[in-house]
């Protein structure tokens, strides 16, 4: 008897949620967390959010959770995203929920922040997570050691050191506290590493600093210097191979590149004497190190000047010095560079059969890609390759026709009519 009469309590239990508060404006909620002395917990959600619905329906409704967020939290939803059937209620909310988007700068929902009393954060976070890993990450958002406005008044008061500061600045970069992140990434590399000897101190942890940071490192630091040195061993301490080289020509373009041939963050329009520049790099970095370094502000200053022809001789030399990369990315990169440069603004027979070499390797198996057929197809076109040409763009059509891409089908036709007619085919922006 006394088991029945506790099953319905135990079920109630079981069956409780997170009681998201309703609020007339934001300045109620800052003010119910002052008067209760509690952190706010935002869950930052869109309609079309699939996530946030798994959220709503796995989640909030976990009864450990519910019983964490409730005891703990003033809990509020806020919609990102203004939809046809809105409630007067959410319409009420626009405005505030633009201003919460843009001060925290959500990007990615589902986002969760969780707010002091003052608006400061303390804690975040975004994605979704199944019941139990977000019970976790409430728990550590709860928790006073983690709270990162305090760090953060720690830091302003010079009570950080050591990993505390790199911890911080990263933390800072991912809640988009940009400014600040920069200063406590400077006090780290003053304080850190200007004084350990690189071989010691790289490593994976610190991998993510490095790239997050790299305006900071000029090339005169011994942590640069070694990266040019030794960037195979450089790469092996922190795991990431052809990490050493990205970094250092970021670095040597920013210090010894960019201050001559930018004006005003913008390249400038003077001529450039690149057979200077090149033995100048050559004699610090090496021959195959001045052409890697150069061949971007090539591209750049002669695509500035609507030199054409040259734009498109060094933006398939970039590709050739960078390498032909045939992942599925490295595809759609070759066959962006195919349209849109090299189609795009030449008819130079040579640029055109290295062209379709990129095709071929940007194809490779995958015969049902009707963008990329497409590409193929222009460029066989303009080679004089009539009857090919047409063979190639009919195949993409059909592709397009039964993926039922309107857009796509409507495009082709018009290409086929086109070289049919023995009409020059335009650019699809």
């Amino acid at each position: 008897m006394l088991m029945c009469c506790l099953l319905p309590l135990w079920t109630k239990a079981q069956n409780k949620e997170i009681n998201f508060q309703t609020f007339e404006n934001w300045q109620q909620v800052l003010a119910k967390a002052k008067a209760e002395n509690k952190t706010i917990f935002v869950d930052a959600y869109a309609t079309w959010c699939g996530p946030c619905k798994m959220m709503d329906k796995e989640v909030y409704t976990n009864p450990k959770v519910a019983e964490y967020v409730n005891a703990n939290f003033i809990a509020i939803k806020v919609q990102m995203d203004q939809a046809k059937n809105d409630l007067d209620h959410i319409k009420g909310w626009y405005a505030d929920a633009t201003k919460i988007q843009k001060k925290y700068q959500i990007e990615a929902m589902p986002a969760f922040l969780f707010l002091d009393a003052a608006g400061k954060q303390v804690y975040r976070g975004q994605g979704y997570q199944h019941a139990e890993a977000f019970l976790a990450f409430l728990k550590t958002a709860n928790d006073p050691l983690e709270n990162y406005s305090v760090k953060v008044d720690k830091f302003k008061k010079g009570m950080l050191r050591g990993d505390d500061l790199l911890c911080l600045a990263m933390q800072a970069k991912k809640y988009h506290d940009d400014s600040l992140a920069v200063q406590i990434a400077g006090k780290f590399k003053k304080t850190v590493i200007d004084h350990i000897e690189p071989a010691k101190l790289l490593n994976p942890e610190l991998l993510d600093y490095l790239a997050s940071f790299c305006i900071l490192l000029s090339v005169s630091d011994p942590i640069t210097r070694f990266m040019i040195s030794h960037p195979l061993r450089a790469d092996s301490l922190l795991g990431k191979k052809g990490f050493s080289l990205q970094m250092t020509d970021f670095i040597i373009g920013k210090d010894e590149i960019n201050p001559i041939l930018y004006k005003n963050n913008k390249i400038t329009d003077e001529v450039v004497n690149w057979e200077v520049w090149d033995k100048k790099l050559s004699k610090e970095y090496g021959t195959k190190g001045a052409q890697r370094l150069l061949i971007g502000y090539k591209t750049e200053w002669y695509r500035n000047k609507a030199d054409w022809d040259n734009f498109v001789k060094y933006s398939i030399e970039k590709q050739e010095i960078n390498g032909v990369d045939t992942s599925w990315l490295g595809r759609a990169g070759l066959n962006n560079l195919v349209y849109f440069t090299i189609l795009k603004y030449s008819d130079n027979p040579v640029y055109l059969n290295k062209a379709l070499d990129y095709m071929h390797l940007a194809i490779g198996n995958n015969q049902n890609d009707d963008a990329k057929l497409d590409t193929y197809a222009n460029v066989l076109y303009k080679l004089g390759k009539k009857e090919e040409a047409l063979a190639v763009e009919n195949r993409a059509l059909s592709i397009a026709e039964k993926r039922k891409d309107s857009n796509s089908v409507k495009v082709f036709r018009e290409t086929i009519e086109k070289m049919q007619g023995n009409l020059s085919v335009p650019i699809v922006e």
